[in-house]
């Protein structure tokens, strides 16, 4: 059964082309491998699992987005450590990239990208409150929420008020 769906998605492909060429830019494709890279170190690092990611830097989209699992119980203070750490190592391995540099758009910032980072238990189950279902970086603002019958946004707060809560808890 398969092997007759492969086949069946190969003749499909191959029946549909046309002479309208669908490229993926160049830049994308570079945006995506680096995504993929540090979803792997991510892994190793930090545990969290790259579940899924999209959109661009380039005009049409604007961002990058972003999305881990991660299978461990997530309070506030440890969700900002993460989020933060998760988009530092996002952005100085896009920023390091020499093929995606360019003098007139600069480097990636913060605004630039998305990550939602959704957390469950080791067992694999839903969070439940006090732990937090999940914990987003979106335009610049994180929000920490709780997974209840729907996501209820406990906190949030600018991405330059947690990381300087995080640097404050660091020294001491």
């Amino acid at each position: 059964m398969i092997n007759l769906n492969w086949v069946t998605l190969f003749l499909l492909l191959i029946s549909c082309k046309s002479n309208n060429k669908f490229e993926v830019p160049k830049k994308e494709i570079i945006e995506n491998q680096i995504i993929f890279k540090t979803g792997k170190e991510l892994e190793k690092e930090k545990q969290l699992t790259l579940v899924g990611f999209g959109g661009s830097s380039l005009k049409e989209f604007g961002h990058i987005a972003v999305s881990f699992d991660y299978f461990h119980p997530l309070n506030m203070e440890k969700a900002r450590e993460l989020i933060i750490y998760t988009s530092s190592q996002l952005l100085k391995n896009l920023n390091n990239n020499e093929s995606l540099r360019d003098p007139q758009i600069g480097a990636y910032e913060v605004k630039n990208i998305k990550i939602m980072i959704f957390c469950y238990m080791p067992n694999k189950s839903s969070a439940k409150p006090p732990n937090l279902g999940s914990v987003w970086l979106i335009k610049n603002k994180i929000y920490y929420n709780l997974r209840e019958e729907n996501i209820k946004t406990i906190h949030e707060e600018t991405y330059e008020e947690a990381l300087k809560i995080v640097k404050i808890e660091k020294n001491n």
